[in-house]
């Protein structure tokens, strides 16, 4: 286990309204705590073709569930606690406990099973990979959920009533995002529509071939949870839209900072050709610009996390012409659970963009892949009073 410790000055503090954001004045320093720990796997070794991307926690946060849909699914558990991998087994992929191959996500359930989430999917299966219940979405609203014009992104309980549920999805072609209220006992459901993202279409570039459109890329909006409220969040805009389940309200905050802005600067073309050289450098821009990233809760300080992040280039490239990252500024945002500014920083011992990350035990643990093998680095703020 490495350890070091070392004081990161606050470079901005304050909100774009006022400094009544600051819970108790500015603070001028940030102790962070650093140590990175290693997963024992034993004789087995953890698929990380896909890095933990898709990867979710149990409701105690001890164990980590990684789920392979593709060639031979199979499901791995990881113990956070005693920091060892216990369970690596198959699991089917046909029939009828048969897992989709490209399954859009999958979520732990409180009693430890696994939600399942794709098109015209939305099954419960226990850990020996068999379906003990289908939500059946797609037969309560068919008329959105029956096709794949409506890309199913995220799907969050309600507290403590297991018979509602909300649905975020996307449509391809329009870029719209709704919010879909089901309720399983009455099978009904009710549409909430999240108008303030139709913005993010100024962030997205159509890919052409021969003047015909052939799909394309840009920012997208996430949803999170904490403090029963659903946190819709992008790369985009330095804002969210708050969904508070308890209020049944829907709202935007402004999160602009002094450090952070309000918003990407590079404003991508409408469109572009399908050329490998022209793709190459749209993704090299859009990569060295600001992101802005998802939103984690930790319940014990009430706080949210948020890291954004930006990518550094020198030229190089790959073999497939795509231009190499050298390094990466990460920045990090603590809020309240009102989403009032605390404190955000550039984390310099942090040299590329977290991908899975989450909060166990007060410490954001951050994956990282040391040659084939999972570890976390593990960023400790228990010595700040935020």
């Amino acid at each position: 286990m490495r350890k070091h410790i070392l004081l990161l000055p606050i470079l901005a503090l304050f909100g774009a309204c006022s400094t009544s954001n600051i819970q108790e004045g500015p603070l001028d320093k940030l102790s962070i705590q650093l140590d990175t720990v290693m997963i024992d796997t034993g004789d087995d070794i953890i698929d990380l073709r896909s890095n933990l991307y898709n990867a979710q926690l149990s409701e105690d946060n001890r164990y980590l569930y990684n789920l392979i849909s593709y060639g031979d699914p199979s499901l791995e558990i990881i113990d956070l606690d005693e920091l060892k991998l216990v369970r690596s087994s198959p699991l089917e992929k046909d029939g009828p406990n048969g897992i989709p191959q490209y399954l859009n996500k999958f979520y732990v359930t409180n009693t430890g099973d696994l939600l399942l989430l794709d098109y015209r999917f939305y099954k419960v299966f226990n850990l020996d990979g068999k379906v003990i219940n289908d939500l059946a979405l797609e037969k309560i609203a068919p008329e959105l959920l029956n096709g794949f014009d409506n890309y199913p992104n995220a799907l969050i309980d309600y507290p403590n009533n297991p018979n509602k549920k909300i649905l975020m999805i996307n449509n391809w072609q329009s870029m719209k995002y709704t919010l879909l209220q089901f309720d399983l006992t009455t099978k009904s459901f009710q549409e909430i529509s999240l108008n303030g993202l139709d913005k993010l279409n100024d962030y997205r570039t159509k890919i052409m071939i021969n003047g015909m459109d052939a799909g394309g890329m840009g920012s997208r909006a996430i949803a999170s949870y904490g403090a029963e409220k659903i946190v819709i969040s992008n790369d985009a805009f330095n804002e969210i839209q708050i969904y508070d389940m308890s209020k049944d309200t829907l709202y935007i905050k402004d999160l602009t900072t002094t450090l952070l802005g309000s918003k990407r600067s590079f404003i991508p073309p409408k469109e572009i050709e399908r050329d490998a050289k022209l793709m190459n450098e749209l993704i090299k821009s859009v990569d060295e610009d600001l992101k802005y990233g998802k939103f984690i809760w930790d319940a014990a300080s009430k706080n949210f996390f948020r890291f954004s992040s930006k990518e550094n280039f020198n030229g190089e490239q790959n073999e497939n012409g795509r231009f190499i990252s050298t390094s990466a500024d990460v920045y990090l945002s603590i809020f309240d659970e009102d989403f009032n500014l605390l404190a955000e920083a550039l984390i310099p011992e942090l040299n590329k963009a977290p991908s899975l990350h989450f909060i166990k035990d007060g410490k954001i643990w951050l994956f990282e892949n040391m040659n084939d093998e999972v570890a976390f680095i593990r960023i400790d703020l228990s010595e700040n009073k935020l």
